[in-house]
């Protein structure tokens, strides 16, 4: 499945750099290998504003609508973020989207809710922990369990900042995919059409390069940066993955900047390419 979002939205400040309402248009356009490609029209809106001194509350709600398959509904994420006494970040949230992986989820209509925790922990000045854990019900009768982790360590600061970095990542599914009959094309007719293994683990080692050009570096200056990210990974099945990210971020002027990223994945058995660019435009 390639999937290709072309967005546009407007942010307005609520007071602090946390709060903030935004409403906006994104064209999705999905791109499956058997189907036909599918063109999704979204209004979304997200709302972000502090309850109390350390907690934020946010919302975001998008009304989704293609040319076939999934029906016109509302998917969101929505919860409270806390900020404790010792830097450390606690959210807990709830979703519902739906499950583009592959032609035959899109035709039979897919989507899965649940609710989330993400936690952030800062051990020391270079040493920072995050963590998630997720539960989803699918509309085709099964759950998931997913747990996420990622640690980075800063091994040189300053202008020229490298840091390692090493995840983890844990699935495990009530009911595994039963592939269709059509001996042309097996995806059609499958029952749980999408990745759902039983138990499935993923771990990856890498590192980080990041080096500002500009004169400042603080946040909310002027900056330019890039960065690079190569690294490897290894799943449960011995199965072994090669690693790469690159990003660029250019503040052309205080009220302009442009930001542009590109992650590859390759392996035997799975190959992913992603890439984004987009303009931020600021006014008073």
């Amino acid at each position: 499945m390639t999937v290709a979002d072309y967005s546009v939205g407007q942010r307005y400040s609520l007071g602090d750099e946390n709060e903030f309402v935004e409403a906006g248009f994104r064209q999705r356009v999905l791109y499956p290998t058997d189907g036909p490609f599918n063109l999704g029209e979204i209004v979304y809106s997200r709302v972000q504003k502090k309850v109390a001194l350390d907690t934020v509350a946010f919302a975001e709600v998008n009304v989704e609508q293609y040319q076939y398959g999934f029906k016109t509904r509302p998917t969101f994420t929505s919860g409270l973020q806390l900020l404790t006494r010792d830097d450390a970040q606690i959210t807990l949230g709830a979703y519902l989207n739906n499950v583009y992986a592959n032609g035959e989820s899109v035709r039979q209509d897919i989507y899965r809710y649940g609710p989330q925790l993400d936690v952030l922990l800062r051990p020391t000045h270079w040493w920072e922990v995050t963590g998630m854990y997720r539960f989803a019900n699918y509309s085709d009768h099964n759950t998931m369990n997913e747990v996420f982790a990622r640690s980075g360590y800063l091994l040189l600061e300053g202008r020229r900042r490298l840091k390692a970095l090493n995840t983890y990542q844990y699935l495990s599914y009530a009911q595994q995919s039963i592939f269709g009959t059509n001996p042309f094309d097996p995806v059609v007719g499958t029952i749980h059409p999408y990745f759902s293994p039983r138990n499935f683990s993923y771990t990856t080692l890498g590192l980080e390069w990041k080096h500002w050009l500009s004169c400042d570096t603080f946040k909310g200056a002027n900056e330019l940066w890039y960065l690079f990210y190569a690294g490897a990974g290894v799943d449960s099945n011995g199965q072994g993955y090669v690693l790469g990210n690159a990003q660029l971020n250019y503040d052309i002027a205080p009220w302009l900047s442009w930001v542009t990223e590109a992650r590859i994945t390759r392996a035997e058995v799975y190959n992913a390419t992603g890439l984004s660019s987009f303009l931020v435009y600021r006014w008073r």
